[in-house]
């Protein structure tokens, strides 16, 4: 089985179709990163084509390097591209699909409650939120996608945790008091 980085060699000497073998491989764990950071599928599948779209566009450009950072570049920057202008959405309705295994350790109201909760954190926290823990990419590789040194990226990681908490135990206690009060 070929690697990443010789189908995006192959792809970038001419063998378009080897295109179609990372598209298997990345649709799924794009969406997902698109979907973490904009909360909508719509805009997320338009992310995850539009780069898809721009790697065939730039493959010229792809010089030997970890092709998952490249890529993940070419995602985050279709996603600003798309995002600016728009207001964060409410989380979807749908399920999120393929939760990582934060989402996973949690059940019902508490995962709806938490994705609501990420996307009431900075963008820049929840970017490296969910770059770090729902596609499990390193500091070093995270750094490198969105352009910033590896300590900023555990910084904003640190940060992002605490703010995440906090939102969460913020949404908590407001359902709780829903909950009170509808039992009454």
């Amino acid at each position: 089985m070929k690697s990443d980085e010789q189908l995006m060699e192959s792809v970038r000497d001419g063998a378009l179709g080897q295109l179609s073998v990372l598209f298997e491989r990345y649709h799924q764990p794009l969406f997902k990163y698109c979907i973490a950071i904009g909360g909508s599928a719509h805009i997320a599948e338009d992310c995850v084509q539009e780069a898809f779209r721009r790697t065939l566009q730039y493959r010229k450009s792809y010089r030997s390097g970890v092709f998952k950072v490249w890529l993940y570049r070419i995602a985050r920057n279709v996603a600003m591209d798309l995002l600016p202008d728009q207001p964060a959405p409410e989380p979807d309705e749908a399920p999120y699909t393929g939760p990582g295994p934060e989402l996973l350790a949690i059940s019902g109201q508490d995962a709806k409650l938490l994705r609501a909760s990420l996307m009431c954190i900075r963008p820049s926290y929840r970017e490296v939120l969910v770059l770090a823990r729902f596609q499990e990419l390193t500091s070093r590789e995270i750094a490198s996608i969105i352009g910033v040194e590896e300590a900023t990226v555990r910084v904003r990681l640190y940060r992002a945790l605490k703010a995440l908490a906090k939102e969460f135990k913020g949404l908590t206690l407001e359902q709780d008091h829903r909950n009170e009060q509808h039992n009454s």
